[in-house]
């Protein structure tokens, strides 16, 4: 018999978590995510007033991250009880998932909704120049 394969379905900080723990065992890790990037999205506000904040802190690639396994930047279309089918044509044969989904905003301030980590940043930086060019802001909270 050969490694046990696990699927993680998303890779927001539930999916990380678990890819990151995974991969310490002798599994066969691979983790999908429609995005390429991880994001740190509590930070969001603060990097949207402070740049350096969002390119150094906010944003990193799921390939320069080597503790979490095979990463596959595709949506799951489908998901039986032995495999995924992703919407790059792939079929993903695994003995386990994990499903990680994690949240939704409807506000791209706080969460992006772009695939690429370069898109997101742009779309940080985009954010950050209607702060800046305001009369006024309310915070509330």
């Amino acid at each position: 018999m050969g490694k046990i394969r696990v699927l993680i379905c998303g890779g927001g900080f539930g999916g990380l978590a678990a890819a990151s723990k995974l991969s310490q065992t002798d599994f066969d890790i691979t983790l999908v995510d429609p995005k390429d990037y991880f994001e740190l999205n509590f930070i969001s506000p603060r990097a949207i007033v402070d740049p350096p904040t969002a390119k150094n802190m906010l944003v990193q690639k799921y390939s320069s991250i080597k503790t979490i396994g095979k990463f596959i930047q595709a949506r799951i279309d489908e998901l039986t009880d032995t495999h995924a089918l992703l919407s790059n044509g792939e079929k993903v044969e695994f003995d386990y998932a994990v499903i990680a989904t994690g949240s939704r905003y409807a506000d791209s301030a706080f969460k992006g909704t772009v695939t690429s980590a370069e898109e997101r940043l742009k779309e940080m930086a985009e954010l950050h120049d209607k702060v800046m060019n305001s009369k006024s802001i309310v915070i509330a909270g």
